[in-house]
This record gives C-alpha cells, sequence and structure tokens, in this order.
C-alpha cells in the first residue's frame, strides 16, 4: 500500500478482489468443458476395455482424472475466502477512520 493513499489502496484491493471472482467464473467453464470432453473420451474408450487391458487402464486413468478435475477446485471455499477477506478489509478501514489514518 505504498506511495497509495488507504481509499486508493481498498479500491485497489476491491477490485482485485472483482478480478479474482471473474477467473472463478471463467476458471468453473473452462473446467465443466473439460469435464464434459473427458467424460465423451472415457465413453469411447471404454467400449475397448472389456477386450483390451491397455483401454481398460486408459478408461481408468481418464476417469481418475475427471474426478481429480471435478475435486480440485471448489468455488465455494474460494467464495468463502474472499467473502472473510473483504470483511477484513472492512474492519481494517473502519479502525484505520477511527484512528485518523
Amino acid at each position: 500500500m505504498t506511495g497509495q493513499s488507504s481509499v486508493e489502496a481498498f479500491k485497489t484491493l476491491r477490485l482485485k478482489i472483482a478480478e479474482v471472482k471473474q477467473v472463478i467464473v471463467d476458471t468453473q467453464a473452462i473446467r465443466r468443458k473439460l469435464i464434459e470432453s473427458l467424460q465423451e473420451l472415457y465413453n469411447i474408450v471404454k467400449r475397448w476395455a472389456a477386450e483390451d487391458e491397455d483401454a481398460a487402464r486408459t478408461a481408468a486413468y481418464i476417469a481418475q482424472t475427471i474426478n481429480n478435475i471435478a475435486k480440485a477446485y471448489d468455488e465455494r471455499e474460494v467464495d468463502n475466502i474472499l467473502e472473510e477477506a473483504k470483511k477484513l478489509l472492512e474492519t481494517l478501514k473502519a479502525k484505520q477512520r477511527g484512528e485518523g489514518v
């Protein structure tokens, strides 16, 4: 926050939080498309899995990848973190106002 007033710094932080939330939305859409594509690939490879050990391994790997992608990112957790950050910023802002900073 060096070189900026407290008000400017808080505005900058709020903008950054809004940017992160947009990235979350964009990431969710990309992740959803990726999972859909992997699901289609899994369905194709799964047909061969009964006859081919390598296909079975590949199908299992694709399924594991889908599961990992689905679990790797919890949007609600990030939203909670951002909300907590906002609350902390507001508390700090109020404190600075009260102290005349």
